[in-house]
Formats: C-alpha cells, sequence, structure tokens
C-alpha cells in the first residue's frame, strides 16, 4: 500500500486472493479542519473469473467510526462523493468532522485464480459549499387511519445500494402497481430514508429499513431509521449482538431468502447463523421475487418454515420481491398482505408481528376455525382445542384456472380442492400445531399462502 506525499490526495494499491475473502479491509486517511468535500475512486481487475464476478463494496467511516456510508452493486469500478452540501446516492451529506476517516473494503466475493489488483484514491477539497439539506423523513402520519387489509411490498433496493432505480422510481412502481405500502431496504445502508423525493409521499405508506447483508445470510431490519453494523466477524461481533440492536429498536429483525443458493452465484445470500434457525428471530422471509426465481429456491424456504413451525415456532412468514430493478414486478413475486389497525408504518409491523399476514402474487386466501365460546380466529391466531377435531375453513378469491388450494396441517397435504374462481371449503382435521392454506397453478408454483392458525395443545412429546 503507496500514500501519495500530498496530504489533500491518498493513493491505496494492493493486491487481493482467495485468502481476502469476507474481510474488512480498513485504509485509514487523515481529513484535515475546513475540508468540505470528499471524493473516492476505487478500480479493480480483473472482474470476473471463469463468468463469475468478485464482488468488493466499499464503506466509509468518520473519526470514531461513524458510518457515513456504502457503495455495494456489481463492476469494477465504485464511486464516492460526499460533501458538506450534498452527497451521491448510498452516502450521507454533511460536515466533514477532521479526523482519521476510514474507507474499508468489505471483500463479499474473491474467487480462486489470478490476484485482484486495486487502486483506490482519495482526493479531499475545501471549496465552499451551502449547508446539506438532508433529514430523515421519519416517522410519518398514518395514510389511512381505519383498519383493513393492506398490500405491499417489505423487500426492495434503489440506487442506494444495487438497484437501478432512483427512490422517486421505486415510489412510481410501487403506485402502478397499486400497492398499498413499500419497505425500503437497501444493502447495509439508510441513506435512501433522507432521500427529498420522500417528502411528497402521502397516499403510500413507507416503512424504514435496512437490509443487514451480512457475508452469511441477509435480514431485513423493519421499522427503524437507525443503521446497524453488519460486519459480523468484526472486532467480534456476533448477528446475535446485531439482533439484540435492532429488537432494542422496536424494530422486525427477518431472515431472508433463507435457503438461497448462496456462494459463489448468490454471495452471503444463504441464511447460515446456526444460533438463528430461527432463535429470536421474529418472522421469516419464505417467499423471495417470483416463486421460481433463479437463487432464491424459494420451495426449500417454505419446507424450513414448515419445519421450524413443527418445532413450536410461532413465527410468521413473509414476501418480498426483492427489486433491484423496473421489471420484477412484472416476473409475478409475492406481496404481503396486512391486516392492520390502521396504514402506517407501526400499523402494519404491529399486524405482521401477530401473524395477520397473506403472502399473494394476486388471488387472495384465507383460513379461520371457530374459538370456543363465539368468534373466529384466523391467520397469526391460536385456538383452545380440547382432544376433538377442529374445523378449519377456506376461503378463496381470483383463483385463475387450474388452480388447486390445499390445506397443510403439520406440516402434511390434509385436504385439497380444485379451485373454482371464488369458493369456500372446510374440513375437520387432528390438528396437533398449526394449520395453513396454500393456492397453487396448475404446475405448483405457489399463487397465495396463509400465515398459520396455531392450536394450544399441550404435547407432552
Amino acid at each position: 500500500m503507496d500514500n501519495a506525499a500530498d496530504t489533500h490526495t491518498y493513493v491505496f494499491t494492493g493486491k487481493l486472493t482467495c485468502a481476502d475473502f469476507k474481510r474488512y479491509i480498513a485504509l485509514p486517511f487523515h481529513v484535515p479542519a475546513g475540508t468540505t468535500r470528499l471524493h473516492v475512486d476505487f478500480q479493480f481487475a480483473p472482474l470476473k473469473v471463469n463468468d463469475i464476478e468478485n464482488t468488493i463494496a466499499l464503506s466509509l467511516y468518520e473519526p470514531a467510526g461513524t458510518f457515513r456510508g456504502f457503495r455495494h452493486g456489481q463492476g469494477n469500478r465504485k464511486v464516492i462523493d460526499v460533501g458538506a452540501g450534498s452527497a451521491g446516492d448510498g452516502l450521507l451529506a454533511g460536515p466533514l468532522p477532521p479526523g482519521e476517516w476510514t474507507v474499508e473494503l468489505d471483500t463479499f466475493l474473491i474467487l480462486p485464480g489470478a490476484p485482484i489488483h486495486y487502486e483506490l484514491t482519495v482526493g479531499l477539497s475545501s471549496d465552499a459549499e451551502p449547508p446539506a439539506p438532508s433529514q430523515v423523513r421519519f416517522p410519518r402520519p398514518a395514510v389511512r387511519r381505519q383498519p383493513g387489509w393492506y398490500q405491499g411490498d417489505l423487500h426492495l433496493h434503489t440506487r442506494h445500494s444495487d438497484g437501478s432505480m432512483s427512490v422517486r422510481e421505486l415510489i412510481d412502481m410501487a403506485r402502478k402497481r397499486g400497492l398499498d405500502f413499500v419497505a425500503l431496504t437497501d444493502h447495509n445502508n439508510v441513506t435512501q430514508l433522507y432521500h427529498p423525493d420522500l417528502d411528497g409521499v402521502d397516499d403510500l405508506a413507507l416503512v424504514p429499513g435496512m437490509e443487514l447483508t451480512t457475508y452469511y445470510g441477509h435480514a431485513l431490519a423493519l421499522g427503524t431509521t437507525q443503521w446497524f453494523d453488519w460486519r459480523i466477524g468484526h472486532n467480534g461481533r456476533r448477528m446475535r449482538h446485531a439482533a439484540r440492536e435492532v429488537q432494542a429498536q422496536g424494530a422486525l429483525l427477518i431472515a431472508a431468502h433463507v435457503a438461497a443458493t448462496g456462494d459463489p452465484f448468490c454471495t452471503g445470500c444463504k441464511w447460515l447463523f446456526r444460533q438463528f434457525m430461527p432463535g429470536t428471530l421474529d418472522a421469516v422471509e419464505i417467499w423471495n421475487g417470483p416463486w421460481r426465481g433463479k437463487d432464491t429456491r424459494n420451495e426449500v424456504s417454505l419446507q424450513v418454515w414448515y419445519a421450524w413451525l413443527n418445532a413450536g415456532h410461532r413465527l410468521p412468514a413473509t414476501a418480498g420481491s426483492d427489486a433491484h430493478g423496473h421489471d420484477v414486478y412484472d416476473a409475478g413475486p409475492g406481496f404481503n398482505v396486512i391486516c392492520a389497525g390502521e396504514l402506517s408504518a407501526d400499523g402494519l409491523l404491529d399486524g405482521l408481528r401477530r401473524g395477520h399476514c397473506l403472502l399473494s402474487s394476486g388471488p387472495r386466501l384465507w383460513v379461520e376455525a371457530p374459538l370456543p365460546g363465539g368468534g373466529v380466529a384466523t391467520m397469526g391466531d391460536i385456538v383452545p382445542a380440547g382432544d376433538g377435531v377442529v374445523p378449519v375453513t377456506v376461503h378463496w378469491a381470483d383463483a385463475p384456472a387450474g388452480a388447486t388450494v390445499r390445506l397443510v396441517v403439520d406440516g402434511d397435504v390434509h385436504a385439497h380442492w380444485p379451485a373454482r374462481a371464488e369458493g369456500t371449503q372446510t374440513a375437520e382435521v387432528m390438528v396437533l400445531r398449526w394449520a395453513v392454506a396454500e393456492m397453487r397453478n396448475a404446475q405448483g408454483d405457489m399463487l397465495a399462502l396463509t400465515n398459520p392458525i396455531y392450536l394450544d395443545r399441550l404435547l407432552n412429546l
């Protein structure tokens, strides 16, 4: 590593091999008092080995390790531009405090073969800049105060990480799809929550969050504007520390695409945290993108969730388009339809926490059972039960031709019916733990899935 003598320009060069895979490589530099803008240009080669791309992200930290921005995504060039008055996507504008700053190379994937050679240049300037107008755009008032079933997307990306959409384009896409809410969950970033394009949005509920994109699995933190240190293994940090911090904020921690292909095709995507199988997770994303997505393996994620339910974990399931571009909604991803007391981030997350949530690419599907003494239990509810059978009713609507509805009890298909456009069926079942309903098309792809009704029966196993 070489540093230029000029105190306002730093040049770092180096070599990386597969031994540097999944590391956090700090490149420190000094920012003198009076600096108003910082520019970083990073390039490396080769980009590909056997048609698979090496993946290196950049993190920027102020003195004392304060987060200032993250540049994720593919390609072998990344640029950081941040100043007192403005900043590029993925960076926070504002004063540049003097002291030792750090650019960190986050080596998500370094493939065996030819070593990587990189060059990183830091340029500092002190031109006058107006103060930054940036401010966090949360909390936000409720879009609607009345209770209802609201449809939306809990997993989305913009140019503030590796998406191709601006914040405005993401909002426009959600409006065209007729969604009621979206979650802004860029990789290891919260700068999207400061974007001024959010100011005039009063027709969509916006859920703040970020996707903790670690080397060993991804998790959505929903319901908070706080940035969380995603660097598991750095200075002794463990996933339990991140989980504790997320949940201390009242936010939900949701494991994303738990059975994804993983390295090297989807680096870090597969969930590998043994203590969180499911541990203290608040929910699990079992439907990522279209059901037959290239790397997500949603059918396997579904079976993982069913196994966790059979082990006694009453854990809600979620869906997310994981959209990085404009065409994802055309592929038929799953959305969340949440029963909430109001259309707001808090109302939606409260409904999700209770399991009052349907996953669907379009059709509607409900499951319910009678409660002793009157009333009806639905998704997420608990049915006190004795030793007899429980009548479980499934309702559906908007089913396409050739669809089938299945009642799944404790992981086994108990009953199935050909689905007319609308229908209702009831089956009496000896439920030990839980029951859900599925709707699948003629090819077996999931069209809709309920969260469980749980049976409150003591099992002396």
